[in-house]
């Protein structure tokens, strides 16, 4: 696999241990990944920001 196959994107950021524990948690009760979840959060807010009109 090349990097052009690759259809996702990588990001990294930092936060407090708590945070961290409490998404592991809820992803884990959604049976999700850490990942998956905090893809799902910031795919929410987008929508929520384009809605409102914050994508012009």
């Amino acid at each position: 696999m090349t990097e052009d196959d690759v259809r996702t994107e990588k990001i990294n950021f930092t936060c407090d241990t708590e945070t961290k524990q409490y998404l592991r948690v809820w992803a884990a009760k959604e049976g999700r990944t850490l990942s998956n979840l905090v893809e799902r959060i910031v795919l929410d807010a987008i929508e929520r920001d384009k809605q409102s009109g914050g994508d012009k």
